[in-house]
């Protein structure tokens, strides 16, 4: 994931991340029962959606959510036996919904849970026929939408359909890739999105009826190239913002579902990319609606840009941090407390906004990967920056 490979140790009751070539980064856990704790922990899954890592703790009966670097986040589950009670919880999904599909070995089913570990339904049940499940040990959700389950009593890997997938063969599974990977809200313009259906002609696939969240895609502007280089030809179609609009969080990690018909089979996939709103000012109404530009934070549309003109010369940026021309780091240019000018900032929105353009600046610029500025300004959505007037303000 990222470079980066994580372990489940369950005789050392931790959790090991190491870098691609075997390197150890760091760890967490260790053996007992309280938040953070575990006892034979099984299995893990890195939930892209929420940037946070659910574990199975086998030994406590419980599910643990962390952040990225470790820190505990929350934990469910009961030991014993019954619904939303995990026996000896091995392998562990998320589905698209954010539903939690747990293993649970000695109760012979498969739980889905919800995201606070209420329940949803039992998948399974101790059976040898096709469809029971003796001992399940591991499972994944594969690109079509399938529930795939090994059951080691039996010997079998066991496939379930999920929601409308009632007869899993009708469905082809599709690679996505969205375009651009950071999108502004509100804006009108266009989302694009690549589309790859392996084993399948591409000429095949009706654009008139592929929809993203259920809102239908231009056809008119579909057209087969090699956007991305690789000598594989995707089909591009295209869709209005504005419509796919309140589809889409505010701000953060976002999602669509492509669904479309290749013949007569159906398409289903997800393409994933970053919400980011749109800088005050911009006529979205979310700034306070004020007209003289002449407010405390001095004026600038994201209250401190990049070249750091009309703030304090930056000095003392953190040993390690990028920086742009002006010897600036992106705190500095985006301080918790309000813009570098003085003053506060109006609503926590300008504060992301802030974050969102100078985090793009780096990446321009070459001081900041994708990666590291989506990471940013995930982190600046779920801080309280902006929330509050400052003491004194």
């Amino acid at each position: 994931d990222g470079g980066e490979v994580w372990v489940v140790d369950s005789r050392d009751h931790r959790i090991k991340v190491y870098d691609a070539a075997g390197r150890p980064l760091r760890d967490f856990g260790g053996r007992g029962d309280g938040d953070g704790e575990f006892r034979f922990p099984m299995g893990i899954y890195l939930d892209p959606v929420h940037d946070e890592v659910l574990v199975t703790d086998q030994g406590n009966g419980r599910v643990q959510i962390f952040d990225r670097q470790g820190r505990f986040v929350a934990c469910f589950g009961r030991l014993g036996g019954g619904r939303g009670r995990l026996s000896v919880a091995q392998g562990i999904w998320v589905d698209a919904a954010g539903r939690i599909y747990v293993a649970d070995a000695f109760q012979s089913w498969v739980q889905v849970l919800d995201r606070q570990g209420g329940f949803v339904a039992a998948i399974g049940g101790f059976a040898l026929t096709p469809g029971g499940l003796r001992t399940p040990t591991d499972l994944v959700i594969d690109p079509a939408g399938r529930l795939v389950v090994s059951a080691a009593g039996k010997g079998t890997l066991e496939l379930y359909g999920l929601d409308a997938f009632s007869d899993p063969e009708r469905f082809v599974p599709v690679e996505v890739a969205i375009e651009p990977a950071m999108v502004e809200l509100p804006a009108d313009g266009e989302l694009r999105a690549r589309l790859e259906v392996p084993g399948y002609p591409l000429e095949d696939l009706e654009p008139a009826t592929v929809s993203a969240n259920g809102v239908p895609a231009d056809p008119a502007s579909a057209v087969i190239e090699d956007r991305d280089g690789d000598a594989v030809p995707e089909l591009v179609v295209r869709f209005d913002l504005a419509a796919l609009a309140p589809t889409l969080p505010a701000v953060g990690p976002a999602e669509v579902r492509l669904r479309g018909r290749i013949g007569e089979l159906e398409i289903d996939g997800r393409g994933r990319f970053e919400v980011v709103p749109a800088p005050p000012g911009d006529g979205d109404g979310d700034d306070g609606g004020d007209s003289d530009g002449g407010d405390s934070d001095g004026g600038d549309s994201d209250g401190g840009d990049s070249d750091g003109g009309g703030g304090d010369p930056c000095a003392g940026a953190p040993p390690g941090e990028p920086v742009d021309a002006g010897g600036c780091s992106l705190d500095q240019l985006c301080p918790c407390a309000g813009p570098r000018s003085g003053g506060r900032w109006k609503n926590h929105g300008q504060y992301v906004s802030c974050v969102a353009r100078a985090s793009r600046d780096f990446v321009s610029q070459g001081l900041m990967s994708r990666a590291d500025a989506v990471r940013r300004i995930r982190g600046a959505a779920r801080s309280d920056c902006g929330e509050r007037p400052r003491g004194g303000g």
